[in-house]
Parts: structure tokens; sequence; C-alpha cells
């Protein structure tokens, strides 16, 4: 989670998911796409990641387009 200031839709700071879209050359490497989001969002770089893990695929159908989130997580050990 990530504390993001006033948004388009929010007018007030909130705290939202790290995400975004993937570029064209990343449709079938999503897990490079969001390495790419990370570093542009939090400045985490992939090598500084651990245990970086698909956890589940989300598919909404919305006005006739079919989206994808892929939802992952980083296990933490006890």
């Amino acid at each position: 989670m990530m504390k993001k200031e006033k948004s388009k839709i929010f007018n007030f700071e909130f705290w939202g998911g790290i995400g975004g879209h993937m570029e064209s050359n990343e449709i079938n490497s999503p897990m490079k796409a969001s390495y790419r989001e990370i570093e542009e969002e939090t400045g985490f770089k992939k090598d500084e990641i651990k245990n970086f893990k698909l956890k589940y695929i989300l598919l909404e159908k919305n006005s006739g387009e079919v989206r994808q989130q892929y939802v992952y997580s980083e296990k933490q050990s006890i």
C-alpha cells in the first residue's frame, strides 16, 4: 500500500495499491510489467524485491471489454 495524494477521483489523500497498465511489449510478461510499475511508483528495483509471487488473477467484463488484474505479493518469512 502507498499513501497517495489527491487524485482526479478523490479530493483527499488516500491509501492505494501499486498498479498500472501493461505496455504493448509486456503483454506476454505481466511480471515484467509489475516490476516496472513498482520501480516507477516506489523506486524499488527488481533485485531489491524478494519472494515476489503471483497470488491470483482477477477478470472483469466491463462494457464489453475484458480486464485482467494480476495480483502479486511478497511472501514474508516469519
